[in-house]
Formats: C-alpha cells, sequence, structure tokens
C-alpha cells in the first residue's frame, strides 16, 4: 500500500488532492519512483494541469529527506541509451470484446507459502564459462523479446538434468517466426514498430520451429525472413500451452503468481510477457520498463495515470 508514503508526501511536498490521487493510481510506494514517474511524464505540463511536475522534481531533489542516497547516486551516473519498440497488449478486436474466463487455466497447487524455498541463481559475476546452467543473452536493445523469452524457455524444456547445457537456439529466428504468424485482428499494438506476442510463438512452432542460433544469429535484423538453411534446420514442437491474460479480454484467473511457481517447481520453464507502457511524449527510454526507478529498483512499474 502506499498510505505511509502519501502521508509523508504530503507532510514533505505540500501534495495536493490530484497529486495525492496520481500516486495512488499508479500505486507509487516511494520518493525515488515518484521522481522518476514525474520524469518520465512530460505530458503533465500540459497547461492547466493540477499537477506540478518540476516543482516537484526539483524539491525532491533539494530535500535530503525526499530521494534515498542510493538513487541520488544511480542519477548522477551516466547511462547508456535504450531504444525499445512499443508494447505488445493487443486490444480487443473490437474494442470491447466480453470478458470470458481463460481456457484450461490450471488449479493452483498449495504444497507450500509461495516465496519460502529460497532458489540459488546463478552468480552472473562469473566468466561465462563458469556459470551454472546456461548463460543469459542480451536482445541489445532490440524489440525481440518475444523471441528471447520463449527461446529460453525452449532451451531449459529441452535441458538434460546433470548434462551440459543444450545448443543455444536462435532467439531472432523464433521472433520473426512469432510476427509471421500472429493473424492480423490479433496484431499487438505497435506492431508496426516490431512488437511480438507469445501467441504467435504458439501458431509458429508447430509450422516453422525454432533453428540453432549458429544457422540464423542472434544479431540479424528480426525484421528479415530465416533463410532457407535456417529453415531446414530448425526443430517443430507443438508441445507448449499457452494463455492470454489480457484484461481487455479475459476474467484474470486467481493466483497467477501461485501457478507459475508451481510450474516452475515442477521443472516447466514458463516465459512471460508484459505489455510496455510510458507517456506519449516521453523520450525513447523513459517506460515502464526502462525509466530510472526500473533500471535502478529492477522493478516493473504499474501502467501509470496517462501512460499509454
Amino acid at each position: 500500500m502506499t498510505w505511509r508514503f502519501l502521508g509523508e508526501g504530503k507532510e514533505v511536498l505540500g501534495l495536493n488532492d490530484a497529486e495525492l490521487a496520481f500516486i495512488t493510481e499508479g500505486n507509487i510506494r516511494s520518493f525515488d519512483e515518484f521522481h522518476a514517474v514525474l520524469v518520465a511524464s512530460p505530458s503533465l505540463d500540459a497547461l492547466g494541469s493540477p499537477i506540478r511536475r518540476g516543482v516537484l522534481v526539483e524539491r525532491m531533489l533539494r530535500i535530503d529527506r525526499c530521494l534515498s542516497a542510493d538513487y541520488r547516486k544511480f542519477l548522477a551516473a551516466p547511462r547508456p541509451p535504450v531504444i525499445v519498440a512499443d508494447g505488445a497488449n493487443a486490444p480487443a478486436a473490437d474494442g470491447a470484446a466480453p470478458l470470458t474466463a481463460v481456457p484450461d487455466w490450471p488449479a493452483p497447487a498449495r504444497a507450500q507459502p509461495l516465496g519460502t524455498t529460497p532458489q540459488p541463481w546463478p552468480d552472473l559475476t562469473l566468466p561465462v564459462a563458469q556459470r551454472p546452467l546456461w548463460p543469459p543473452r542480451d536482445q541489445l536493445g532490440t524489440g525481440t523479446c518475444i523471441g528471447f523469452a520463449a527461446g529460453g524457455a525452449i532451451e531449459r524444456a529441452w535441458m538434460t538434468p546433470g548434462a551440459p547445457p543444450p545448443p543455444t537456439m536462435s532467439a531472432v529466428y523464433l521472433y520473426n517466426r512469432s510476427r509471421a504468424h500472429l493473424p492480423p485482428g490479433r496484431q499487438p499494438v505497435g506492431a508496426a514498430l516490431g512488437a511480438s506476442r507469445l501467441e504467435g510463438v504458439k501458431l509458429g512452432l508447430p509450422v516453422d520451429g525454432i533453428c540453432p542460433e549458429p544457422d540464423w544469429p542472434d544479431g540479424t535484423p528480426g525484421h528479415l525472413p530465416p533463410a532457407a538453411a535456417a529453415m531446414a534446420s530448425a526443430v517443430k514442437t507443438d508441445r507448449l500451452l499457452y494463455w492470454d491474460l489480457s484484461p481487455k479480454r479475459v476474467i484474470r484467473p486467481p493466483a497467477v503468481a501461485r501457478v507459475v511457481f508451481d510450474l516452475l517447481a515442477a521443472g516447466v520453464p514458463v516465459a512471460v510477457a508484459a505489455p510496455l507502457f510510458r507517456d506519449p511524449k516521453a523520450a525513447p527510454g523513459q517506460d515502464n520498463w526502462n525509466y530510472d526507478y526500473a533500471a535502478f529498483s529492477g522493478k516493473v512499474a504499474d501502467p501509470t495515470a496517462g501512460w499509454q
């Protein structure tokens, strides 16, 4: 909840009712997050806006008790440029489709509460050759996240316990084929800028499969159709499930995190896609995945009022 922060913000910053409502709607929980959201929301500067964006940003920088020392240090450090395509939250075809239940949604298990079994994570400070399992890869600012997420899940599914890592599969190939198999009515917002959906992976894997990464390297531009040799070496499978949890289309099933936890605990890899939101006037890289608070904390924020 944000109630403690609401009180602190009202006391320290003299927040008005509109600013308090803005914080509540965005589920903003700290001065650090509030500062980053305001910086990434230039549309709030519209004439007549009751939210004093520039004033509040300046006050938080000036008043010592507002921003944390770690966040101030982060702001002072240089950051590399980030360019990411728009999000992939597909609207209903008619804009107002009736809500339905998610088909085949599994019942959550109750074997143990969430979070009580700590799992060791790979030590990413080690050289790549010494890391357990297989090394994570970077999509290098391209909008190919669907291919990398689903490709990583496929590699994990094909990994034999105790064996060396499986062959690296081409995330860019999978991304390209996911876009090729999405029907027109299921294209995501931002499709023209490169956005895709995991639904395209579900439709494309049984037909075009996924090829080894050396046959279609991940540095290849995602819009290029794969070469014939890459298509010929691809491995096809229909052994996967897909659930569309778009709030515009379905009734959200209960215990989503619980089910994902159960699948992972059972050794079933899961790829999750979540949409990207940004202020319509924001600069590239200022979105809920990459704005200052996300880069600082690793937390992807709820959509902020006015972000699209």
